[in-house]
């Protein structure tokens, strides 16, 4: 092996697209390939000397010497904990050849109860590629049956009676869970896939430190802190993901793909194009529809649809914030005609007629002959439930208490009821909705929450929280019915709500105004102060010139509001000149030479893209509280964060390119 040549860059490639494309793996006894592989890598993940700097605990580093992966336990003093060692893979081949020969006469008696077998076979799989291609052989002869291969789960994953993940990948070769390994990521450093659709914006609460994209082909690629199980790498520890394809079990059928997907604070779900729904994360309330409080760090098939024979197409769900892991979840049936929930339940929001949390997914609304166009759900534990028919009729169950479920009481429901007071011809003619909900502190119990509703006449309803003017009513008195909001002038052709309690409203007008209304405390509503507003507010100026209209009057393309619930917001537009511009809470100072975090105008966030014809389709914000980021996505298929970074929020790959946390400038998110 030491007398062949360093290989070239064309041969690592071919080596690489063999590995991608082929669906092959690596053989690790081709160390000199690895050494190439973790060369074109980032010195942050390999060198010979251990970092003395950028130090955080689960922070992984290959020593190319020593040929051992370290794992940061302590920051300081700095730990380094030997996780791997390819030393012991050299050592330990030839017996592994020797156990591979022997395979079939172990796995085929008593592999439940012979140590032998079990310890053989998780060193197989740990080690060996070839011999893991005999375990499949022996699955598909039949010799491992589908109960061996639970029981003996952590041996078939690759991973020791520690539960240290293998240094191999074997995701091509047994089709169970795969681990995250050290070669997995390398090959998914090195292909590039053209992104196609972000995550979804969550209502009320939001993402944290963990963050998805769907690439074009159908693959869920996931990145960030792994602690809260929701990034379907398959890992339980408290450490950063790099990007990489999420990890599926059962694995998705051939011709299958995944068509939508949320990721939220806890828990995560992905709807394939099958009609199968899977879920990971933290499952205290049963959010993950398996019946059970147990948490899953990988995608995992809800089996309660495959016995029931019903397709999902869409899946809503929310954060938690104040009570950790209380998640509630809608399902979409394929037809949109009937919708399933499971999880937290507190306030009635899953519609079950009680406050009873749901391990597994019920039917809770039938439309009959009418079909469910949008479903809406906030958080932060006075959740709401709302459907949005496309007969144009909203439905409401939740928190009430200050009439968020618009049926004129300020009581809690715990059934859907329809929105009829209030609204032009007894409910009918809604097109679109949008709620908020939030706290003062994360530990208070005074919350709150509005929502708005746009009409097919361009008109725009609202009702519930009203303290800061929110509702743009011209006071600050509740609502329990919608309210038509009166003197717009023009028909509103964008809008949305956000806050949570200090909630505020924004709409843009067929006039080119963009015009906002309630809580300015961050100076979000653009109007060069931080003094709330009760009525609909045109923004008039901009920092460019607080003398002239804004650059974007009239030409706005997209608009995206931050979700934090307890007052730390923002919004930014994005113009059809490519321009974006920035109002409110600046945590993440992402203005130019910006000292303050609250910037009361909107001001220009100065970008740049790899391709001067790439234009910006979308922006979503991550985050909560007043630590957050942004995503965007570009005609071309990339993906650029800006924001607070830890973990590898950002890009996928953390302190890489030694940024500043926040970072202040647009990084390319790693493989898009």
């Amino acid at each position: 092996m030491g007398g062949r040549s360093q290989l070239s860059s064309e041969v690592l490639s071919s080596k690489l697209e063999g590995v991608d494309h082929d669906n092959q793996t690596l053989d690790i006894r081709d160390l000199e390939t690895l050494t190439e592989l973790l060369k074109h890598s980032s010195s942050f993940y390999n060198g010979t000397v251990l970092p003395t700097t950028n130090l955080f605990v689960g922070r992984e580093y290959f020593h190319t010497t020593q040929k051992k992966l370290y794992r940061l336990s302590q920051v300081s003093p700095a730990t380094w904990v030997v996780t791997e060692d390819l030393n012991a893979v050299i050592t330990n081949q030839q017996a592994v050849d020797d156990l591979g020969a022997t395979l079939t006469t172990l796995i085929g008696t008593k592999l439940n109860s012979s140590a032998a077998g079990s310890t053989g076979l998780s060193l197989l799989a740990t080690i060996s590629a070839a011999a893991a291609r005999t375990v499949l052989s022996a699955a598909k002869s039949g010799l491992i049956t589908d109960s061996d291969l639970t029981i003996n789960a952590n041996k078939f994953l690759g991973r020791s009676t520690t539960g240290v993940g293998a240094i191999e990948e074997l995701s091509s070769v047994i089709p169970f869970i795969p681990q995250k390994s050290i070669t997995r990521d390398l090959l998914h450093h090195s292909t590039v896939m053209k992104i196609a659709r972000l995550n979804k914006p969550v209502t009320g609460c939001t993402v944290y430190r963990a963050n998805g994209v769907l690439t074009e082909d159908g693959t869920l690629m996931t990145w960030g802190r792994t602690n809260t199980y929701n990034m379907g790498a398959n890992i339980a520890a408290d450490t950063m993901s790099v990007t990489a394809p999420a990890l599926f079990y059962p694995r998705i059928p051939n011709g299958e793909k995944v068509i939508d997907f949320v990721i939220t604070g806890e828990t995560s779900y992905a709807v394939l194009s099958n009609g199968w729904v899977y879920s990971c994360g933290i499952n205290s309330y049963g959010a993950l529809g398996h019946g059970d409080t147990s948490n899953r760090p990988a995608f995992t098939r809800i089996n309660y649809f495959i016995a029931n024979s019903i397709s999902i197409s869409e899946v809503v769900s929310t954060g938690p914030r104040q009570v950790p892991a209380a998640t509630g979840v809608f399902f979409i049936s394929t037809d949109r005609k009937k919708m399933y929930a499971c999880g937290y339940n507190n306030n009635g929001q899953l519609g079950n007629a009680s406050l009873t949390n749901q391990l597994t997914p019920f039917l809770t609304y039938d439309a009959g002959s009418d079909t469910i166009k949008k479903v809406v759900i906030t958080a932060c534990h006075q959740a709401t439930g709302y459907i949005l028919t496309n007969g144009g009729y909203v439905l409401a169950t939740g928190y009430n208490l200050e009439g968020q479920c618009g049926d004129g009481t300020a009581t809690q429901r715990t059934s859907w009821g329809v929105v009829s007071g209030g609204l032009i011809g007894g409910g009918s003619g809604i097109v679109d909705i949008d709620a908020t909900a939030g706290w003062t502190t994360a530990s208070s119990a005074v919350r709150s929450g509005h929502i708005a509703a746009l009409h097919s006449n361009g008109s725009l309803y609202t009702w519930g929280y009203n303290a800061y003017g929110q509702l743009g009513l011209g006071d600050t008195t509740n609502r329990t019915t919608p309210v038509l909001v009166p003197g717009l002038g023009s028909t509103v052709l964008k809008f949305g709500t956000s806050g949570g309690i200090y909630g505020w409203t924004y709409i843009y007008l067929s006039n080119g105004y963009l015009a906002i209304t309630g809580y300015n405390g961050q100076g979000q509503l653009g109007q060069g102060d931080t003094t709330n507003r009760t009525s609909f507010t045109a923004v008039s100026t901009s920092a460019e010139n607080i003398a002239a209209l804004p650059p974007f009057q009239g030409k706005i393309k997209l608009l995206c509001h931050n979700g934090a619930s307890n007052g730390h917001n923002n919004l930014i537009v994005l113009d059809t000149d490519e321009r974006l511009w920035f109002a409110g809470y600046d945590y993440s100072l992402y203005i130019n030479n910006a000292t303050a975090t609250t910037i009361n105008r909107f001001t220009e966030i100065l970008y740049n893209l790899d391709s001067l014809d790439e234009k910006i389709i979308d922006i979503v914000f991550n985050g909560y509280d007043g630590t957050y980021s942004h995503h965007i996505l570009t005609n071309h298929g990339k993906v650029y964060g800006i924001g607070e970074f830890t973990y590898g929020s950002l890009d996928g790959q953390s302190y890489v390119n030694n940024y500043p946390n926040p970072s202040r400038r647009f990084i390319r998110l790693l493989r898009s």
